[in-house]
């Protein structure tokens, strides 16, 4: 038996791993076949999904229907409006290289842009519950919380690669988790070396973890415990109005050039 990661009660659900709404915004609610093919990148596997409710994109069931719905339908909505502002307000925030919480939340932004964060968090929970990693403490008690403590810093940054050449591009993913802690892989027993090794290091050392996601040319870093790159946007922590956007590039110089003069 599968249990919730939030919880410890059974699990019996399960969560997107590209949420839902994502889907239908880039992609529509209809069915993703023909000229409407959408496919799930996976290493250097192509999976053709059917549509937005494909379980191709959907975790093993790690979640119980209470903390699935009840808990968490507040911090859904809180992302499916965040996003619903980008994909209405591109070109603003574009220009300005930040977001205005008041503007996407209107007056219930205090507590909007907080469950927007628990909602990362969530999804964060997620992730590390697939690969089997420690899910710090301090994230599985701040749910119900209005104040709270926590080891993870959150950035966000504009991709200028996808914005000068793959714009037309529609894109949602994530990243993969880098940590100081290395796990046995799923399909193999741990031996009595790697028990011990993660003993170890979790007595000597703090969990850490960095991780990304992507809509479109948005990049939703996560820091925990991990000293967040200035360059990829200031830090949240559900404290603030705004956030500011960072910028990076994923092309080296000598194939942006050589895209730049093949237009």
């Amino acid at each position: 038996m599968t249990h919730c990661w939030i919880c410890k009660q059974s699990a019996d659900t399960a969560e997107h791993r590209i949420k839902k709404s994502d889907l239908v915004n880039l992609f529509g609610s209809g069915s993703y076949k023909d000229e409407n093919g959408v496919v799930l990148v996976r290493g250097t596997q192509q999976i053709p999904i059917l549509g937005p409710n494909s379980k191709k994109i959907k975790y093993d069931k790690n979640l119980c229907a209470k903390c699935n719905n009840d808990l968490s339908q507040p911090f859904d909505r809180a992302y499916e409006t965040f996003i619903n502002y980008i994909c209405q307000n591109e070109d603003l925030i574009l220009k300005r290289r930040f977001i205005d919480f008041q503007e996407v939340y209107e007056d219930d932004f205090v507590v909007s842009q907080r469950n927007l964060y628990k909602y990362f968090v969530k999804s964060f929970g997620c992730r590390l519950n697939d690969g089997k990693l420690p899910i710090p403490k301090d994230l599985l008690s701040l749910f119900p919380k209005t104040s709270f403590k926590t080891g993870l810093r959150i950035t966000f940054s504009v991709c200028e690669d996808h914005l000068l050449f793959f714009k037309s591009l529609k894109i949602a993913g994530k990243g993969d988790i880098m940590t100081l802690i290395y796990p046995p892989s799923k399909e193999t027993k741990p031996t009595f070396q790697e028990r011990i090794k993660a003993k170890i290091n979790s007595r000597i050392r703090p969990l850490q973890y960095r991780w990304s996601e992507q809509f479109k040319w948005l990049y939703v870093w996560y820091w925990y415990n991990w000293m967040p790159d200035g360059q990829l946007g200031s830090t949240w922590v559900a404290d603030s109005q705004f956030i500011y956007l960072g910028s990076f590039e994923t092309l080296t110089d000598e194939y942006r050039k050589q895209l730049l003069e093949s237009r």
